[in-house]
């Protein structure tokens, strides 16, 4: 089943109201470090597993099911460029995507690899994201591929529309396909995680795609679940700030959304912030649920018991952890108190959050985690069934 009439209609357009606001976070950071963006594992950039506190409770004990090697495998592995970034293109829909991809200096061609997606907010495309991330130099490090997606549009942008033929959904599948025939990875250990309107998009391939992606990971952005596929339970990791300017713990989208360049120009993106008050529109004006209520029924359709077990992570962030549920398919969510629209850990996005005019917008970064090394801490715990 889909959203349907109004109910879609307000969710959609809440959703563009709100992940609009990454145009001018990307549009500030392009101006001042756009060469270096292009190169998230130069040495300009912070590695993975810098932050203060990367570790929660018990060591996560990875997945040990025997790897499902793609076709790639048989092929040989191909030859690929290992140890640096290169530009994959991908036929899909008729027109031809790209995605960066990054394929460790480990690789041997024969050893079936895990794969993170690694999916941008609206406006950032691949190369800022990648640098606010910083999941290719994690890649590097611990041996596994990932591919960084580029969205279409101006500004640059995910079809976030519910519908299992989104043709954004298709395209994912499409790279998938093509970077399993081209090297040798495990397709029983595919992993998603997005940043904002990417954070949509995790979501979505969780709900249109549970037998394609182990587990996934939405970071200050996530979309209803109401017509999901249920059928496997896909385990969740959320990260939100408490203070987001842009889209609200409590829900609906932020008044800061309302200063976002381009407001009131008819042909603009931008031009239905013009309903946006300092004081912002809430779930019930929107369509869009506060994180909470999202991750609690994420819980619900992995059968997890019905409230979390709460652990301090650090002076800052509280960790909320649904268990006992169908297949091990835990749900969490992070809550960064005083946390704005960013990625925490990011030393990028601590910088823009240096800079008063790009603050109002992102909000203060938490350094007290780590959440790309925290992602794929997760990850390494999900395989799917074979």
């Amino acid at each position: 089943m889909g959203i349907q009439g109004r109910t879609a209609g307000r969710w959609w357009r809440g959703a563009m109201l709100a992940v609009t606001a990454t145009l001018l976070l990307a549009v500030a950071a392009c101006s001042d470090d756009g060469e270096d963006a292009a190169e998230a594992t130069g040495d300009g950039a912070a590695s993975a597993g810098d932050a203060s506190s990367t570790t929660v409770g018990e060591e996560s004990v990875p997945a040990s099911g025997e790897p499902v090697p793609s076709p790639g495998c048989e092929a040989g592995g191909g030859s690929p460029t290992t140890g640096q970034m290169t530009v994959q293109t991908v036929a899909s829909g008729g027109v031809d995507r790209q995605a960066r991809r990054l394929v460790p200096s480990s690789y041997d061609g024969a050893t079936p690899l895990p794969v993170v997606v690694d999916i941008h907010g609206l406006s950032e495309g691949m190369d800022i994201h990648a640098t606010s991330t910083q999941f290719e130099a994690l890649g590097e490090q611990e041996g596994f591929v990932v591919v960084s997606p580029n969205g279409t549009g101006t500004p640059i942008q995910w079809s976030v529309q519910p519908d299992a033929a989104n043709p954004d959904v298709v395209f994912v599948g499409d790279l998938l396909d093509a970077t399993g025939e081209e090297l040798c990875i495990d397709t029983s250990r595919v992993y998603a995680a997005g940043m904002s309107m990417g954070g949509m998009m995790s979501t979505m391939l969780a709900c249109y795609e549970p037998d394609r992606f182990a587990a996934v990971a939405p970071v200050s952005g996530t979309r209803p679940r109401t017509d999901c596929d249920t059928s496997r339970p896909v385990p969740a990791s959320m990260f939100w700030g408490t203070e987001d300017p842009i889209l609200p713990f409590e829900g609906g989208v932020g008044g800061a959304a309302a200063e976002i360049p381009g407001v009131g120009e008819a042909d603009s993106e931008v031009s239905m912030l013009d309903d946006v008050s300092e004081e912002g529109l809430s779930a019930e004006e929107t369509g869009i649920p506060a994180p909470t209520d999202v991750i609690a029924g994420w819980a619900a359709d992995n059968g997890c018991a019905a409230e979390p077990e709460v652990t301090q992570v650090s002076e800052n962030v509280e960790l909320r952890t649904w268990g006992e549920c169908t297949d091990d398919a835990t749900v969490q969510l992070y809550v960064v108190q005083g946390g704005g629209h960013n990625w925490p850990g990011s030393e990028f996005f601590a910088g823009l959050g240096s800079n008063p005019a790009t603050f109002a917008l992102v909000g203060p970064t938490n350094m007290e985690i780590d959440a790309t090394a925290l992602i794929w801490e997760f990850f390494q715990q999900y395989q799917l069934p074979a």
